[in-house]
């Protein structure tokens, strides 16, 4: 507002206009506004608006409300709230905000500056679509190679099972369809369930008694997935067999089975991924010859991740080749990766203890792996969570003296960093290592009412939304084709939870970009 406009007086309030009730019922069942915001959208739309409010002034109820006055109050509401984020505000919605509502001390509308007052001062609308842009995370659709991002949250914080706005300056997030008790927050609801994945050199499974031993403990563990490094299997129909067989008569493991086998002596990598894991689909991706890579594809979150399980080299003089050549050929350039396995080197002095007589060679390859991890955005996940400490997985002892070292690592994508919730060393597991369990879920999501997540009508207007649902139809079907294990019900499942996650991320994304215009 300019010192130039007036403020304008105290609206009267036409309690005797049936159309008045009409889009106040309509507004009530249709927002979270309270009352005297209500009331507030309606005298503006009437003030901007005289012809479509004086002819639908016989409408009485919410449902015999006209298009022509249903649309413009819906389109405000939204647009002060937030949720159209990036699309450009209409200029007569500008001219309301500006010259209609009755401002307050410095100019502000009364219902933002009451607002602010609440939890932060509640910005205007963007009026283009660079702050969505700039909004967005980068990471890669789970559905459509090079599209918008799917999954990543937005700058919200979790404080006492509340979604809080992240500091000054940014007021409170409100949805049209969250119907919420005055001063009440809802928790928030976790878009999946955590994904818990473990690693571990088991140093051989032909003995039955340690596959055994090991498959019992994966069953009744918590975990989801388990890459097993040093398996020792010939083929991937031995390990088919060795899975079918479980724990023992009558506990199969139920799960998908994906190997890079060598010989019955050496190397060997395995990824088990359970039925019940919470996974819209799993695949193999890459398992190149030698049997010291697998690339499993899961789809988590809305969002496929490349697991990709190793077992370096225990020769000093072949880490460094394998590093640069074999290892940076299988991390995908289009996907998050997720690296773990047994290294066999250490990344620096912290990460052994101990005399260094049995493992003078445990840093060769070092610099190697490192260009690799760099250039493809990789941090240590056990270190990034735990600063200080060795960490060991691994002890080695010969006649000069012995050394344990911390050889068995996860490396997640940098982007990926906000959904790590733990990372830590796990005993009891047979072999010679220990494992280490690396836990994701997604940090912040839509606050939901209770029951399923339900698609807001209104995106069905926004013309960036439908085009990114069609492309990502397009994008799924092409990546997800029907094959043996994966059939059109699975494909239906995962295309739903794929555009459920990419509608849901929609919405946060448009919501940061109008707080932080």
């Amino acid at each position: 507002m300019t010192d130039a406009l007036p403020t304008p007086p105290p609206p009267t309030v036409p309690l005797d206009e049936p159309i008045f009730g009409a889009a106040t019922s309509y507004m009530q069942e249709h927002s979270d506004l309270q009352p005297e915001e209500i009331e507030r959208v309606v005298l503006a739309f009437k003030t901007r608006h005289p012809t479509e409010y004086t002819a639908s002034l016989g409408a009485s109820t919410a449902s015999s409300l006209p298009q022509a006055v249903r649309g413009p109050l819906h389109t405000l509401a939204r647009v002060w709230f937030g949720e159209r984020g990036g699309v450009s505000t209409p200029p007569g919605i500008v001219a309301i905000w500006e010259d209609v509502l009755p401002g307050e001390e410095g100019g502000a509308p009364a219902v933002l500056d009451r607002l602010g007052s609440a939890g932060g001062s509640l910005s205007r609308p963007t009026t283009s679509t660079s702050a969505a842009t700039s909004a967005a995370p980068d990471l890669h659709s789970a559905c459509h190679d090079g599209g918008q991002p799917s999954a990543q949250p937005t700058p919200m914080a979790i404080e006492g099972g509340c979604l809080r706005s992240p500091g000054p300056g940014v007021g409170p997030r409100r949805s049209l369809r969250l119907h919420n008790t005055p001063g009440a927050c809802m928790p928030p609801q976790p878009a999946s369930a955590p994904l818990r994945l473990l690693s571990l050199n088991v140093n051989g499974l032909r003995e039955p008694a340690k596959r055994r031993t090991l498959f019992g403990e994966f069953q009744r563990g918590r975990w989801d997935v388990l890459c097993l490094q040093e398996a020792h299997a010939v083929s991937a129909q031995e390990v088919a067999t060795w899975a079918q067989e479980g724990a023992g008569m009558g506990m199969p493991l139920r799960v998908g089975c994906f190997a890079n086998a060598l010989t019955s002596q050496s190397c060997g990598v395995v990824t088990l991924v359970k039925d019940t894991a919470p996974l819209t689909a799993s695949r193999l991706a890459t398992a190149p010859g030698g049997g010291r890579l697998l690339d499993v594809v899961l789809t988590y979150a809305g969002m496929e991740l490349s697991v990709v399980n190793c077992y370096a080299p225990c020769s000093h003089e072949d880490r460094p080749a394998f590093f640069t050549e074999a290892l940076a050929a299988a991390l995908p350039p289009d996907r998050p990766v997720l690296a773990c396995g047994d290294w066999n080197f250490v990344p620096g002095e912290a990460d052994v203890v101990g005399a260094l007589g049995a493992g003078s060679h445990r840093q060769v390859g070092a610099l190697q792996f490192e260009e690799v991890q760099v250039g493809h955005g990789l941090v240590d996940a056990w270190r990034h969570l735990h600063p200080d400490g060795p960490g060991v997985t691994h002890v080695a002892a010969n006649g000069t003296g012995s050394s344990a070292a911390r050889l068995d690592r996860w490396y997640v994508a940098a982007p990926l960093l906000p959904w790590v919730r733990a990372c830590d060393i796990v005993h009891g597991l047979p072999g010679d290592h220990l494992g280490v369990e690396l836990v994701l879920q997604p940090p912040v999501t839509l606050p939901g009412r209770k029951g399923r997540w339900r698609l807001p009508l209104y995106l069905l207007q926004d013309k960036v939304y439908c085009t990114g649902v069609v492309d990502r139809v397009h994008g799924f079907l092409a990546a997800h084709p029907l094959q043996a294990g994966y059939d059109a019900r699975q494909r239906w499942e995962g295309l739903k939870a794929c555009l459920t996650q990419f509608s849901m991320a929609h919405t946060l994304h448009a919501r940061a970009a109008a707080t932080q215009c």
